[in-house]
């Protein structure tokens, strides 16, 4: 059986194809195709860089629109203007994505690519006759015709729930086959933003459900959420919201108590084991602009950050200690959703509940409700999905084939490429060792928005300027973002306080004071660090390369952080990888069995 799992449009649009029979997985967010960070273009994008073929059954991860419909006006029409759209301006970046242009960007346009042209004319002109309506059958339609467009023809297009398929992509790939309670928190999607499930096998239970209730905002009507009030705190900021939220996270360890702020965001929520509710007054203000701007001004940036980041971390924790409390619940938790990509939200759970083990699926944004509703519609015919419990990383997508590269190095013209073959971890071990910075892309891309060793960049973490360097000259991000480490299974218990094998970079630890200022660019000003622990049976070479590190340095630890600069989207292609890799302040690049480095006259200009 062969499932297509999607998200199919919106924030992080994602395919995730299931291959029951050969138990093998195919997954990628239109992000990567399109290197627009957390597209909202429909999956169309991705089936054109990888064709799919015999797909028997479409599951999607949303069940309804009447809230869409209803508040936000959304059309289906909407959605063919936007593919539209980019045919025509085939935008290269988000700035490209989000930019106007006017006539003249229109009219270049249409001289460059006459078809796309009459598409966009044509979808324009049928929108003026009058708005579809985004229902469950005017998107089954759409799903249907979009796919057919690419030779698939599903037998059955399925709609499942938006935070169940949420909770299906962390139960179904935890290591937790028995009971276990799973946690989904979001900013909104079928009309809640938050559930509460106990999963044992193929049998569920919701014992809560927080409903996103429509208020008036400054802008018109919005939702009531967790998610949407850090989201609107990350735009008081001056940051870009569905986006920068781990900056504010960041920040927040610079800052402190605002007693005021504090006291008006809890007011503002009721806690109980049955979810979360907001008071519709109350809350009213942490949707006016105008005011949160103003009270960033009054308390510094670093405590407003800090008072939005405690309020999350309060709150969750709090209805977690309800439910356990309420319900005989199992000693593990599964956790998915956008909020949960909060990793200092993961570490307050992990110290201050009673759970002795805490797992975050890696792809938690809304790209994973296509790695649950995948797996949902795979349960509901028949098929067994517990062999997705040894899939433990998520090395899903699509891989550079060694023979792209030389055709990649010519095109670029300012790189010369030396093949090293199966001796590149020992090399680029040698390399970070030295003080160098390099890159790495190898084997299938990760699903989810952190890099695991496949697309990462990496730099030695027991040098203090290594973070500044970073963040100045490669990624060209705020001074205040930290890194993470890469670090071996086997230094976890030397180097963490209270820690578990986790794998992914999904939630902080607290590394033990003595390491802190040996390591001082793995670690957060807060003393925290979002590490991903190594086994050789996870990656037998990106284990090499940390086996080479502690050879060289005592410590087997990197710092491992996604390859892509500040604004774009991992690399996934060759090109990808070395116009990156020329755009910043990197020393090599491994690419595929090559090492790359610039040549002599692009390293002096």
């Amino acid at each position: 059986m062969r499932i297509l799992g999607s998200n199919f449009f919106g924030q992080d649009s994602s395919l995730f194809l299931l291959d029951t029979i050969h138990r093998e997985i195919f997954a990628m967010s239109t992000e990567r195709c399109t290197r627009i960070k957390h597209d909202t273009l429909d999956v169309t994008a991705i089936l054109r860089a990888h064709p799919i073929a015999d797909v028997d059954a479409v599951a999607h991860g949303y069940a309804d629109y009447r809230v869409e419909r209803e508040v936000f006006g959304s059309t289906i029409d909407y959605l063919e203007v936007l593919r539209a759209s980019r045919d025509l301006f085939r935008p290269r970046t988000l700035a490209d994505a989000d930019a106007r242009g006017g006539w003249r960007r229109l009219v270049r346009a249409s001289l460059a690519s006459p078809g796309a042209a009459m598409r966009y004319a044509a979808v324009r002109a049928r929108r003026r006759l009058g708005p579809r309506p985004l229902t469950p059958v005017a998107l089954e339609r759409f799903i249907r015709s979009s796919l057919r467009g690419h030779r698939i023809d599903p037998r059955t297009v399925r709609l499942y729930d938006h935070h169940l398929s949420h909770a299906a992509s962390a139960y179904y790939f935890s290591p937790f086959a028995g009971r276990a309670l799973v946690l989904t928190i979001d900013g909104y999607g079928d009309e809640h933003f938050s559930k509460a499930f106990v999963f044992e096998g193929r049998s569920r239970e919701l014992i809560a459900a927080s409903r996103a209730e429509v208020i008036q905002a400054d802008g018109g009507p919005d939702l009531a959420s967790i998610g949407y009030i850090y989201r609107n705190f990350t735009e008081a900021l001056g940051l870009r919201p569905n986006s920068d939220e781990g900056k504010v996270e960041a920040l927040a360890a610079y800052g402190a108590r605002d007693e005021r702020l504090y006291r008006d965001l809890r007011a503002c929520v009721t806690v109980s084991e049955r979810g979360f509710a907001f008071d519709r007054e109350k809350v009213g203000r942490f949707y006016d602009l105008g005011h949160l701007r103003a009270e960033a001004a009054r308390v510094g940036q670093e405590s407003f950050a800090w008072c939005v980041q405690r309020w999350l971390e309060d709150i969750v924790v709090e209805h977690i200690q309800r439910l356990q409390a309420t319900h005989d619940l199992p000693r593990v938790l599964c956790l998915a959703g956008g909020v949960c990509a909060n990793v200092i939200l993961g570490l307050n759970i992990l110290e201050r509940t009673s759970f002795d083990d805490v797992y975050v699926f890696p792809a938690m944004s809304d790209a994973g409700v296509a790695a649950g509703s995948a797996a949902l519609a795979a349960l509901e015919m028949g098929e067994d999905v517990e062999w997705l419990r040894a899939c433990v990383m998520p090395y899903f997508g699509d891989r550079v084939s060694e023979n792209e590269v030389p055709g990649a190095v010519a095109r670029a013209g300012a790189v010369r490429a030396e093949k090293v073959g199966a001796a590149w971890p020992e090399l680029a071990a040698a390399a970070v060792a030295s003080g160098r910075i390099v890159a790495v892309v190898r084997g299938r891309m990760e699903f989810g928005p952190r890099a695991l060793g496949h697309r990462s960049i990496l730099a030695d973490p027991r040098d203090p300027l290594t973070r500044e360097r970073l963040n100045a000259s490669v990624k060209r991000r705020p001074w205040y973002q930290p890194f993470c480490p890469s670090i071996l299974e086997e230094e976890r218990a030397r180097l963490f306080e209270r820690s578990l094998p986790h794998k992914h970079m999904a939630i902080a630890l607290r590394m033990r004071e003595g390491f802190r200022d040996q390591l001082p660019s793995a670690v957060h000003v807060d003393g925290t660090a979002r590490p991903q622990f190594v086994e050789e049976r996870d990656d037998p070479e990106y284990y090499r390369v940390l086996r080479r590190i502690k050879e060289l340095t005592g410590f087997g630890v990197v710092v491992n952080t996604s390859f892509n600069l500040h604004g774009r989207t991992i690399v996934r292609t060759a090109d990808d990888a070395i116009t990156d890799f020329l755009d910043s302040g990197m020393d090599e690049l491994y690419l595929e069995g090559y090492r790359v480095t610039r040549t002599a006259a692009s390293s002096s200009g």
